[in-house]
Formats: C-alpha cells, sequence, structure tokens
C-alpha cells in the first residue's frame, strides 16, 4: 500500500489497495520493500521447469517488488500508460509464461491505473478578482458546499489574500516557523494582526467574520493609514534585516520567554513544550501585544508574570467558558502598559471574571 500511495499520490490512495491486491495474490506475499538492478524474483508456483527469464540491460534497470506474483513494475507500467504506449506492457514481463498465464490480471490492473490516471481535481477561475466579499464569500460557500465548509475565520482570511495576494505567504512563514511553536494556527495569526489593528482605536474584534472585514477595508480618509497597510505593516518583515515582520518576532519571544531554558539552570520557572501547546490563543495574542509595544526584551520579573498569568488561565479559567471579558480585558490592558506585564492588574480588575469563569478549583 506505501509503494502504492507513493506511485499515485495521496488523492489516489483509495485505488492503491485494489490495485495491489491484483499484484500480489498470496497472503504471504508483500510488496512493502523495494531493491534496484536485481533479476525479478520469481515464486517457483508460478514459474514452469526449464522455463528462462529474459535478464538483460532493460530489464535490470527496473524498480522490483520483492515478493510480487505478478512481476510488472508500476512505475514503469504508469509511463508506458503516460506514453500511449499500453500494448507494450508485455515487454516489462521477463516471462511469456507469466504474460500467458496472468494476461486478464494484468488487463483489470491496467483498467485501475488508466481510472486513477483519468482523476480530475476540479478548478474555477474567477474572473473579476474585484468582486465584492459578500459574493467572494458566496462563492466560497458554495464550491464548498459537497466538501470542508470554511469558517468565518476562513473567508475573513480569504478576503484578505484577495486584496494582498502575499498575506498567505507571510502568514504562513510565521506559522511553519519551529520557532514560534506553530501554537496559533494561520486564521489565529490573521486574527492577531487584526486585534493589533483596531486596538489602536480603542476597538477590538471578538472573532473574525466576512461582515468585519467589509467594514475594515472601506477607504479611509485622506492622511489615514487604512486597515491594509496597518496590517501589511504588521505582517510584511519589508527591509527587516531578520527577515521577520513584528508579529512574527513577538511571537517567538513570547515562546521563549514561557519555555523551560535548561542554559538557565534546574530552577528555571519555564514550562514545557507539551504544556505551551495546550494553551488558549488568546494568551498567545496577549502576550504578542504587549511584546510588540513594550519590545523584546524581557526582563527576568517581566518574564515571571507572563509565566504566572499562563499558567492563572491555564489552570484557574474554566475551558468552557469563552466570555468577552476573558478575551478583551487582558489583550487591552496589555497593549496599554507602557512599563511592566500587567499580570497582577489583569487579575484583579473588576468584572474581570463573571458568570462562572473560574473552575471550581480556583
Amino acid at each position: 500500500e506505501r509503494i502504492g500511495a507513493f506511485i499515485f499520490g495521496e488523492v489516489l490512495v483509495n485505488f492503491t489497495l485494489e490495485l495491489l491486491q491484483l499484484v500480489v495474490h498470496n497472503s504471504q506475499l508483500s510488496c512493502s520493500s523495494t531493491f534496484f538492478c536485481k533479476p525479478w524474483i520469481c515464486q517457483k508456483s508460478n514459474m514452469n521447469a526449464g522455463e528462462e527469464l529474459r535478464i538483460d540491460e532493460d530489464t535490470l534497470i527496473h524498480t522490483w517488488p520483492v515478493k510480487a506474483s505478478i512481476p510488472v513494475p508500476l512505475a514503469e507500467l504508469i509511463q508506458l500508460l503516460l506514453n500511449g504506449e499500453k500494448e507494450k506492457w508485455r515487454s516489462l514481463v521477463p516471462s511469456d509464461d507469466f504474460a500467458n498465464n496472468e494476461t486478464e490480471n494484468i488487463e483489470g490492473l491496467l483498467s485501475l491505473i488508466e481510472k486513477a490516471l483519468s482523476y480530475c481535481v476540479p478548478i474555477y477561475l474567477v474572473e473579476n478578482l474585484l468582486l465584492d466579499t459578500d459574493t467572494l464569500g458566496e462563492i466560497f460557500k458554495r464550491l464548498n458546499r459537497q466538501g470542508v465548509q470554511m469558517s468565518e475565520e476562513d473567508l475573513f482570511f480569504s478576503a484578505l489574500k484577495v486584496i494582498w495576494p502575499q498575506a498567505h505567504d507571510l502568514v504562513w512563514q510565521i506559522f511553519s516557523d519551529p520557532g514560534t511553536g506553530r501554537f496559533l494556527g494561520p486564521t489565529s495569526i490573521v486574527h492577531l494582526a487584526t486585534r493589533l489593528v483596531e486596538v489602536k482605536n480603542a476597538r477590538d474584534i471578538a472573532r473574525l467574520d466576512q461582515k468585519t472585514f467589509k467594514r475594515l477595508s472601506q477607504p479611509t480618509v485622506e492622511g489615514e493609514v487604512s486597515f491594509l497597510g496597518e496590517m501589511q505593516a504588521l505582517l510584511d518583515p519589508g527591509s527587516i534585516a531578520t527577515k521577520r515582520s513584528q508579529i512574527h518576532d513577538a511571537l517567538r519571544c513570547a515562546r521563549q520567554t514561557l519555555m523551560y531554558n535548561p542554559l538557565l539552570g534546574k530552577d528555571d520557572p519555564g514550562l514545557p513544550a507539551p504544556f505551551l501547546a495546550n494553551l488558549r490563543a488568546r494568551v498567545w495574542h496577549t502576550l504578542t501585544a504587549w511584546i510588540i509595544k513594550n519590545g523584546t526584551h524581557i526582563t527576568p520579573k517581566n518574564r515571571l508574570e507572563m509565566i504566572r498569568y499562563a499558567l492563572f488561565e491555564y489552570f484557574y479559567i474554566n475551558p468552557s467558558k469563552s466570555s468577552a471579558g476573558l478575551l478583551h480585558i487582558p489583550f487591552n490592558l496589555a497593549y496599554e502598559s507602557n512599563s511592566g506585564f500587567p499580570g497582577k492588574k489583569i487579575y484583579t480588575v473588576r468584572g474581570r471574571f463573571k458568570g462562572g469563569d473560574l473552575s471550581s478549583s480556583g
């Protein structure tokens, strides 16, 4: 099955088991390993006495399943089909007897391979990329009706990529960097950038959706920086020597701040990486907001406060709660702070925990 998946690709993996069942019809045989530049291995039950194999320069170059009952190298067979030379399959079989006895099986194999090669992925082209985001959103929803439904966050990100195609690669660069830990998915990174744009105007975005994108992407008054311009400033590294954007550097800093560092001694208060992977996105948003405002140089005192905040969010906040206060208050306090990380202030602000936000253990 691995060989079939490798040859045909993941899209066609459903074909491979049936294909290999035709090739391997002895339960004790397998196609799980291959060797190069060696004669075919033939089972004695399938060989007539005195029959000679065609062992020559052409046959020796093929990659061959070690214990295949029917000696047909799939890679070469596929190439024949692609070249329109289906009838030449016998040239791949080193024994005429094999070819005569297994014609039916091999013909069935050829039919399945042709079906696999004819598999098509539909592509839809939108002629006018200047369509409004509502129309684009409707197009995406209709195309995905029989597939994975796009979330509102996905539609927001898709609309952003329509007006700024580079956003996809820039966000993926942040997400795929091991230095950020991949703790935030692509849409969460876009959400973080959007919140950082809006917090300057004393607003916050609880969740991304098409309506929000339409509002943010409205033309601005002359002299004002547009939403797109603000997003580019946060996500595009531009000419920065590190080739990392503001958000990219801040997320790397947040991870390094929370993570256990053995170089600092066995008593380092940092947290293990598996623990960090379980922190909610709002924790990373809050830490990143403070770092962007105050810089990536973290003092031991601020580091300790940031670790305490992460632990508090993980152990003492009811995971079933997602009130606006849990999202907005820490983020706004962190961004407004021009000095130390406001951990204590986050815990003590009145109205911070309402409606059972604290877990029973708190």
